[in-house]
């Protein structure tokens, strides 16, 4: 039973970190054959924690894995004690609002989210992975990281374009987080999406170090760079007040 449950761990993980793999590929990589995987594939799809593509046969994570990231959201120090910033954004911007962790195996995903209720908006699910090279709230943690740490991470960055705004290259990458560590935040202008812009910036542990991010996007018609300057200090403001709470918490713990 414990094997079981470790190389269904295992193929979670893969298909975590390469996005979509086929049952041959996820046995050579994972050293089974290939009867185990398509068990093991078959249950997690039973239970949509992951799915098929019925042309390529490929699979990837599924939404059903969602529900557990909003519990743990929910119910973790960290999202209890955002939350109220989190609000606090969206009600002064009047746009969608989120934060964003990196994980130990480099991925940026959404811990938290208040979407904007307008007729125009922008939606984020929590548990969403975020690419590195991209999306403002990830831009806002890679950027701070320690150097070992970064110069792993853009050494396996695959730089797909996205949008015609996409950073490509990784000369490009080191060039603009250079300036999103001199600035303080960071900006998605139309590099995920066409049509929408985001701000975010970091949030500090009690050690001083980046741990996560928090932002706002929505349609670059009201998200526009006449007002932009708005955006950019509110959501650094309400970034300060998070690093602050975290280090009063964590003092007093």
């Amino acid at each position: 039973m414990i094997k079981t449950i470790d190389k269904t761990v295992a193929v979670l993980n893969a298909l975590n970190e390469h996005k979509r793999l086929g049952v041959t590929q996820l046995g050579v990589m994972l050293d089974e054959d290939k009867s185990t995987i398509y068990r093991i594939l078959a249950t997690l799809e039973k239970h949509e924690l992951v799915s098929k593509n019925p042309t390529s046969k490929k699979y990837k994570l599924g939404l059903g894995l969602l529900k557990y990231c909003a519990t743990i959201s929910a119910d973790s120090d960290f999202g209890k004690m955002s939350r109220p910033y989190l609000q606090e954004l969206k009600n002064i911007t009047k746009e969608s609002s989120h934060i964003c962790i990196l994980t130990k195996n480099d991925t940026a995903i959404f811990l938290d989210n208040i979407n904007q209720d307008a007729v125009l908006n922008i939606n984020t699910q929590i548990g969403s992975i975020q690419p590195l090279h991209c999306a403002a709230v990830a831009k806002s943690i890679v950027a701070f990281l320690p150097e070992a740490r970064l110069n792993s991470i853009i050494n396996k960055i695959i730089f797909t374009p996205l949008t015609s705004n996409t950073i490509t290259s990784k000369g490009a990458f080191m060039k603009h987080l250079s300036e999103v560590r001199s600035q303080g935040y960071s900006t998605d202008d139309e590099e995920v999406y066409t049509g929408v812009r985001c701000v975010a910036a970091p949030i500090y542990n009690i050690d001083g170090e980046v741990f996560a991010s928090v932002g706002v996007s929505g349609p670059t018609t009201r998200i526009h760079l006449e007002n932009l300057d708005f955006y950019i200090e509110s959501v650094k403001s309400i970034a300060d007040s998070i690093t602050k709470q975290v280090s009063l918490y964590y003092n007093n713990f």
